[in-house]
């Protein structure tokens, strides 16, 4: 009984430990999803006008 409650309570350290890590990530992942928009918006801008025949 008293391990089934040490294993369970270690689970739950361990998610709090993963939200943690997760939350002091945040600002990398936002970051990183701004630069792939950003690059993603500097391709088609690049690329339509190619497809279109501008250049």
């Amino acid at each position: 009984m008293t391990l089934k409650c040490n294993t369970q309570r270690a689970g739950l350290l361990d998610y709090f430990g993963f939200l943690r890590d997760r939350y002091n990530s945040i600002p990398i992942i936002l970051l990183r999803t701004t630069l792939q928009l950003f690059f993603s918006q500097v391709s088609i801008l690049l690329v339509v006008p190619l497809k279109k025949g501008y250049y």
